[in-house]
């Protein structure tokens, strides 16, 4: 209860004594100019009397105002004091709960650094596992040796052996035959019908030897192996890349069929 609601029911109070007491003073005074007025008078008494008993109901009435009151102030303090307690606790319970969620703000900005830190230790991991896999793959010097046996294997027809020596060859990256061993090795695919990996095969020979003398015929193939993949539309494209830029080449004759 606010300070000023109980100064506001003391005022009641104490203005519901004063006209108690007023009351009592004003009966005095009545039976007193009655009693002077004419002493012998049976009237007089008789409103005296009635006077009185009226004023001594007054009078209860306003003690009973006074007691209810008075217990009213002690049922308002009694109030006041319990929602002060929940106050102080409720306080608490938030501070404690700002304490927590300050706590747990804490635990997963650490989770988050130490994920991190995880992730970025294991991707160092796999690329100097990346990086020495390379190293020991790379040969010290050209295997002429596994491009002539792939040159052989092709002639038999064995394209599972070409492949691998063919592989074994593209490893060296400074190889004299780099260029025939990668479109040799989309030939390959191609005859096994592994057309996705023979159009990566002759695109990166036309990405790495632009002018390459296998140009023509890595176009024809890849349109072919588009072909054989039911991708017509872009089958077509590189059939028209060929009569665009290899109009004379002997692929041209088959890609312009290609296109009726």
């Amino acid at each position: 209860m606010r300070c000023d609601d109980r100064g506001m029911i003391r005022r009641n109070i104490l203005a519901l004594a004063l006209l108690l007491s007023l009351t009592g003073c004003m009966k005095t005074r009545s039976s007193l100019r009655s009693e002077n007025a004419n002493p012998d008078t049976g009237y007089e008494t008789k409103v005296t009397e009635v006077a009185a008993s009226e004023n001594q109901k007054v009078s209860e009435e306003l003690r009973g105002e006074i007691n209810r009151l008075n217990g009213r102030i002690d049922e308002l303090q009694k109030k006041n004091e319990s929602l002060s307690q929940d106050t102080a606790k409720r306080a608490e319970r938030e501070a404690q709960l700002r304490d927590m969620e300050a706590k747990i703000q804490e635990l997963q900005a650490s989770q988050s650094a130490l994920i991190d830190a995880l992730q970025q230790k294991e991707k160092e991991r796999e690329e100097r596992i990346q990086k020495a896999e390379k190293e020991k793959e790379i040969p010290k010097s050209e295997p002429s040796n596994a491009y002539e046996a792939g040159k052989a294997a092709m002639k038999k027809k064995e394209y599972d052996a070409a492949i691998e020596s063919f592989t074994q060859y593209l490893k060296f990256p400074k190889g004299k035959n780099m260029e025939d061993a990668l479109f040799a090795r989309g030939e390959a695919y191609f005859a096994k019908e592994q057309y996705k990996k023979a159009i990566l095969d002759y695109s990166s020979l036309q990405e790495k030897y632009p002018k390459s003398k296998h140009t023509s015929k890595a176009l024809l193939k890849i349109g072919m192996s588009f072909d054989s993949l039911g991708m017509k539309s872009d089958a077509k494209a590189f059939y028209q890349e060929i009569l665009d830029k290899h109009a004379k080449a002997p692929e041209a004759k088959t890609a312009k069929a290609k296109l009726k």
